[in-house]
């Protein structure tokens, strides 16, 4: 027996409720941001400041302890094709509106005494990942055209 539109709909909204507290008409339309390092300190601020003002947050970890049972999440395995695939389920039909990218990694040391390896590494720590994320979205057209 195929099921007909009204019964999709109703499991699909129920999913959404059970997932996200949200409906799913307002699960569609309602402003998605992506923050990446969502589950640190900066992160959970800024998580929690877009769903004050009403947005649905996903959030970006490499850990599969999430901290904010407010923010939905995906992990970061390193794997550019995977993580869009994960992001892909839980965005159903929806565009990301807005990326933050609040992860990242510090050096503390001085001209005098400074470490050129270290420095690269945060380079491609901050700098790289942003580029790589950046594309992998865009290549998989996850973004808002806005």
């Amino acid at each position: 027996m195929i099921p007909r539109i009204p019964q999709i709909y109703q499991c699909l909204n129920h999913l959404a409720k059970e997932a996200c507290n949200v409906s799913l008409c307002d699960l569609l339309t309602m402003r998605l941001a992506l923050v990446f390092g969502g589950s640190g300190s900066i992160g959970q601020s800024i998580c929690e400041n877009f769903t004050e003002q009403g947005s649905r947050v996903i959030g970006v970890r490499r850990t599969n302890n999430p901290r904010n049972e407010i923010v939905e999440w995906v992990t970061w395995t390193g794997d550019d094709k995977q993580f869009c695939q994960n992001l892909k389920e839980l965005l159903i039909e929806s565009k990301i509106d807005c990326v933050i990218w609040a992860q990242g990694m510090n050096c503390n040391d001085d001209i005098d005494d400074f470490d050129i390896t270290k420095h690269l590494q945060m380079y491609e720590a901050n700098v790289g990942f942003i580029l790589r994320t950046l594309h992998a979205l865009r290549k998989d057209n996850l973004l808002t055209k806005n």
